[in-house]
């Protein structure tokens, strides 16, 4: 995409294992959509930390849960 065709997007987002979803709320000086997360990045956010908090359990066997170790 070039920087024109994501001026006149209606939303933009990244994603990756430490960004998570995260929208753009501009770029290169230009307000994308409404300048925050559109309706498809909430849903795709929704999506995401209902999978990685176990909620999903189509994605269950993706997650490897961590026990916090206690300290005295």
């Amino acid at each position: 995409m070039s920087l024109v065709g994501a001026g006149e997007a209606y939303g933009l987002f990244v994603s990756g294992t430490s960004v998570e979803v995260t929208p753009f709320k501009g770029l290169d000086g230009r307000v994308i959509g409404a300048g925050g997360p559109g309706p498809i990045t909430r849903r795709l956010q929704a999506r995401f930390f209902d999978a990685v908090h176990g909620r999903l359990p189509e994605y269950r066997e993706w997650l490897s849960p961590v026990r916090q170790v206690e300290t005295v």
